[in-house]
């Protein structure tokens, strides 16, 4: 039997399990002695993805072409330091799949590369399929020092809600007012935006909202760390709540979000997990 796919598509390709039930075009001959026999055989076909089809990624921008750029002109064809393992998988082909956001750690004496990737609906996902770790290990395999073990494993993903509290002039509509903030704050934690580790600095974002049309101040910003429910990630944040009953992340005075070195924050439902109360 031979099977024809197609390779590409992007983010939007990702798609999860028990989604692809149906046969569009098939070229299949039984040479049974029973022709009516052969053809409810070939009547019989019928095909399932039972694991998710993960790995899709959209073109990648101008800024991370030039990074590209820069990582193949200084890239050898070997991996000696972590930094190297960093770039080589930022090379990485294709048909291999490609991690949405990844970063390599050196732990007791092991190459360990944590990797996140897209769902269906581009989402951040750990769910990497056992094919995806391996692609990566093996293409990792022609590159490596003969005394580097290679491990993948998967990252975290730390989801967010927020509540805002502001002084809107009465003047401008406050359901416009509302409907531009909850944009800015979604927009500015645009996972395109960011990668594994990174600190979020919460007073850039409340600088943008206080440009927003009608805001004469932000009151309070409250974060906090949406977890399980079935909707959300297990993962709960390296930072302590200030508040444990509603995992209100205590900001520490310096309204920063610090990073894990092996996870990203995602506001994963914008419509409902963002808040905003006027004054």
């Amino acid at each position: 039997m031979f099977i024809s796919y197609r390779v590409g598509g992007g983010a939007n390709t990702n798609i999860g399990p028990n989604v692809i039930t149906t046969v569009t075009q098939k070229n299949m001959t039984v040479n049974g002695s029973n022709p009516t026999n052969n053809q409810r055989v070939i009547n019989s076909l019928k095909v399932n993805n039972p694991l998710p089809a993960l790995g899709g990624k959209d073109e990648p921008s101008i800024e991370e072409l030039r990074n590209l750029v820069r990582y193949n002109f200084s890239s050898q064809e070997r991996c000696v330091t972590i930094e190297d393992y960093k770039t080589r998988i930022a090379l990485m082909p294709g048909e291999f799949g490609i991690p949405f956001r990844n970063n390599v750690m050196e732990i007791q004496n092991k190459v360990k590369v944590y990797t996140l990737v897209l769902d269906e609906e581009s989402k951040l996902s750990t769910s990497l399929t056992s094919t995806l770790k391996d692609n990566i290990a093996t293409y990792l395999s022609d590159y490596r020092m003969i005394n580097d073990y290679i491990e993948v494993d998967n990252g975290k993903v730390f989801n967010l809600g927020f509540e805002a509290d502001l002084f809107v002039d009465k003047q401008f509509s406050q359901s416009e007012v509302i409907s531009q903030v909850v944009t800015t704050i979604r927009d500015y934690f645009d996972i395109n935006k960011w990668g594994m580790g990174d600190n979020i600095y919460l007073a850039q974002l409340i600088e943008q909202i206080n440009n927003v049309p009608g805001v004469l101040n932000v009151i309070d910003l409250r974060v906090y760390n949406k977890v399980g429910g079935g909707k959300y990630s297990s993962n709960e944040v390296p930072q302590p709540y200030s508040d444990n009953a509603t995992r209100q992340i205590d900001l520490l005075g310096e309204y920063t979000l610090f990073g894990d070195p092996i996870g990203m924050f995602e506001i994963k439902y914008p419509a409902t997990d963002i808040k905003v109360r006027v004054k």
